[in-house]
């Protein structure tokens, strides 16, 4: 049996079975969305943990006492 023949015997799907445009393109942006704020905390996690390490001598240097930097790097991922 060719490729062909198999695709000629094939039940074809009914348009019951099909989801509809709309809904693939919602869900294809929600998903997308959810992929970015994965980013986004991965990177805010990133930020907070370089400043936690940065020397007093840096920290002074971008205005930043060693309390707030700890502060900051003690904040949980999915907080601004």
């Amino acid at each position: 049996m060719s490729t062909n023949d198999a695709l000629r015997t094939a039940p074809a799907q009914s348009p019951a079975t099909q989801a509809p445009a709309g809904v693939v393109r919602a869900t294809a942006r929600a998903m997308w969305a959810f992929v970015e704020k994965i980013l986004e905390w991965e990177e805010r996690r990133r930020q907070r943990l370089a400043l936690q390490a940065l020397d007093d001598h840096l920290l002074r240097d971008i205005g930043i006492s060693r309390v707030e930097a700890d502060g900051e790097g003690r904040k949980p991922f999915w907080r601004d």
